[in-house]
């Protein structure tokens, strides 16, 4: 009888024992996957201030290129063309961040975090695809347009000088952005595949 009376009591400290270590793992598993959505907040906040100065450069430089276009002599339609694309690539970046730039890496699911940021990851590598090309054909007709506008020597060479200085720091870094962007988004994409694995 006392043995069953142990053997009861032994039982019951075991269960207690067993919910208090439940309890502990469940409060250690809160804490490392809110730390986690912590760093990919970071992160998630790295791309939306890549996309914020992308954004704001596209704005900046449609109305500098149509002063640039008009101060040079360039054609009506270079001018156009180029606010055409300048504009466009305003609205593609905006469309690109902004489901980044609403997301609530705090509370929302996972898999619907991976699937924003796959999309912006896919978007820049659509862009890089098509930009490129459109870029090289942009920089040869600019140098027809500007061979056809007359200017004096010096103020062609000061304009050539200018665009190969500028496109080679905006080749350089555009580089880097889209780098850095895929690196980040790979990270968090690589941080939340890790975080569902230890969910599972």
């Amino acid at each position: 009888m006392d043995n069953n009376k142990l053997d009861t009591a032994e039982l019951q400290e075991m269960k207690e024992q067993i919910a208090l270590l439940k309890s502990k793992l469940e409060k250690e598993s809160i804490v490392s996957d809110t730390m986690l959505r912590h760093i990919l907040n970071d992160k998630a906040k790295s791309l939306k201030t890549m996309g914020l100065g992308k954004t704001l450069a596209c704005f900046l430089a449609v109305p500098l290129m149509l002063w640039c276009n008009w101060f040079l002599g360039m054609s009506m339609l270079f001018t156009v063309v180029t606010t055409v694309y300048l504009s466009f690539a305003f609205i593609y970046t905006y469309i690109t961040h902004r489901d980044i730039n609403r997301m609530d890496l705090m509370n929302e699911d996972l898999v619907a975090v991976g699937e924003k940021v796959a999309k912006l990851k896919h978007r820049y590598s659509s862009w890089v695809l098509y930009g490129i090309p459109f870029v090289l054909c942009w920089f040869a007709w600019f140098f027809y347009e500007l061979n056809n506008a007359g200017l004096p020597s010096e103020n062609m060479d000061a304009a050539l000088n200018g665009m190969l200085i500028g496109g080679t720091i905006g080749l350089i870094m555009g580089v880097m952005r889209y780098r850095k962007v895929q690196r980040v988004a790979n990270d968090v994409l690589q941080q939340i595949r890790e975080m569902k694995e230890d969910i599972k």
